[in-house]
């Protein structure tokens, strides 16, 4: 079966979204870049 993992998104409504889809795995970006969400 495949899974799915998303990561790097910053605005609330494309996590909303992400997360209404129930996806596998997600991820964080820590390093200092433009996708970083303080």
């Amino acid at each position: 079966m495949t899974k799915i993992k998303i990561c790097g998104l910053s605005r609330f409504e494309d996590i909303a979204a992400v997360n209404a889809a129930q996806p596998d795995y997600i991820g964080f970006v820590f390093a200092k870049s433009k996708r970083q969400v303080d």
